[in-house]
């Protein structure tokens, strides 16, 4: 029962996540995309194109980090959850 509340329940969470983000962005874009083409800027038919993949990503990266945070993370993972790194360390003052 211990494994279904730690691991059971937020990967049932995050993937009926997924399957909304699946499911509801691509017709969302495609009406938005509808709408833009009606219109005489180019602007929004621009806009509309660039965001549907980044749209999804970014809604999978944040439901992957909330089900990462809800879920506990063995201590023998742990050395592998800072395998990127920082910004801190990225940007070293000379």
């Amino acid at each position: 029962m211990k494994l279904l509340y730690e691991w059971g329940i937020p990967s049932l969470i995050f993937l009926v996540w997924a399957l909304l983000v699946f499911i509801l962005i691509p017709p969302m874009i495609r009406h938005f995309r509808r709408k833009a083409e009606k219109t005489q800027h180019t602007f929004d038919d621009i806009l509309v194109s660039a965001l549907g993949l980044p749209l999804i990503l970014f809604l999978l990266g944040l439901g992957l980090n909330f089900f990462m945070d809800a879920v506990p993370i063995p201590l023998k993972w742990t050395k592998y959850l800072n395998a990127i790194p920082d910004s801190d360390h990225l940007h070293k003052k000379w």
